[in-house]
Parts: structure tokens; C-alpha cells; sequence
């Protein structure tokens, strides 16, 4: 899904905060590629980045898992 479309659907369907969320992993979910711009953000955040992404095909099921943990336990702290 493009991503002017997002911000048209919610507008045109009055979707609130939690909805728009949804939408947008829904949107994320329905793409093959994931794109990052990482020009403006801090080197800590470029590094990871790059980190991921080179190591995204051969990570091994537990590093997944421990990954995934710690961000969705991040999410829920915020």
C-alpha cells in the first residue's frame, strides 16, 4: 500500500490513534521489502540499521525470539 493511501484512509474513515496503528502494521505486514531512511537519524540508530539488516537472513530462531521479546517488552513500557 502506497503510503499516501494511510493517511487518505484514516482521514476519510476517521480512524483514531489505535486504528491508525493497526493499519499501518497491517500495511508493513502486506509488503515484501521494509524501507528505512536513516539519513537524519543519530549514528546509534544507523548502526543498528545496518546491523539488522545484514544479519536479517541468517538469524537463527532463539535471536529471533530474544529479539522480539525485547522490543514488543520495549513497546509496552512506553
Amino acid at each position: 500500500m502506497p503510503d499516501s493511501w494511510k493517511a487518505k484512509l484514516a482521514y476519510l474513515y476517521g480512524l483514531d490513534k489505535k486504528q491508525k496503528d493497526a493499519l499501518e502494521v497491517a500495511a508493513l505486514e502486506s509488503n515484501d521489502t521494509v524501507e528505512l531512511r536513516i539519513k537524519d537519524v543519530p549514528e546509534q540508530n544507523r548502526t543498528l540499521a545496518i546491523l539488522f539488516a545484514r544479519e536479517f537472513d541468517s538469524m537463527d530462531k532463539e535471536l529471533l525470539e530474544q529479539l522480539t521479546s525485547m522490543l514488543k517488552t520495549h513497546k509496552k513500557e512506553d
